[in-house]
């Protein structure tokens, strides 16, 4: 008996992991397209993992009918930025980020904070970890995403991350104060 609800248990386990999609491993060259929902339209996104080690990050991005460049983030934006790097990027050219920013990721710093603290600071409003409301799961292909979810204070913010610590990716933001959202639709 004691073998057959182990195995019970086990083949519970095996379903809801499966049930999980399959993403990609990030890595350099990884591709991720992006839906950005602004003042009612739909503008693609396409963001290209162009180099990534612990101390620089550079994202290559195309935004359908306006262009292309790159964002850039060194060290000290990847072990502590908090804010995100909302403003409209420099067409055709590599935007390097201050210290304090990050761009479609979470910083070493925040991430452990959410990790131990269970919330963080990030655009000066205190985001929390929580689990999402019934329907509010992140999902690709129709398959469940690991994600790390949080919201801000009135819940009126809320943001979901894929759970990787070494490259914890935006998946989708929801109510962003800068004024649009946008959501990962699939990864290359």
């Amino acid at each position: 008996m004691k073998r057959f609800f182990v195995i019970l248990c086990l083949a519970f386990s095996i379903a809801a992991n499966a049930q999980q999609a399959a993403l990609p491993a990030l890595q350099k060259g990884s591709k991720l397209n992006y839906i950005v929902f602004a003042n009612g339209e739909e503008v693609p996104l396409t963001v290209i993992l162009d180099s990534i080690s612990t101390d620089f990050v550079r994202l290559e991005w195309t935004i359908g009918g306006y262009g292309s460049g790159g964002w850039i983030m060194k060290k000290p934006s990847l072990d502590k930025g908090n804010r995100n790097a909302w403003e409209q990027p420099g067409l055709g050219m590599d935007t390097e980020l201050p210290d304090d920013q990050v761009v479609l990721l979470l910083s070493r710093a925040t991430w452990a904070a959410l990790q131990s603290q269970k919330k963080a600071e990030i655009d000066q409003q205190v985001f929390t970890v929580a689990a999402p409301a019934s329907g509010e799961e992140f999902a690709l292909d129709g398959k469940a995403v690991d994600a790390l979810f949080i919201q801000n204070q009135t819940g009126g913010a809320k943001m979901w991350f894929l759970k990787q610590p070494e490259l914890p990716v935006l998946l989708k933001i929801q109510g962003n104060p800068a004024g649009y959202d946008l959501e990962l639709r699939s990864i290359e």
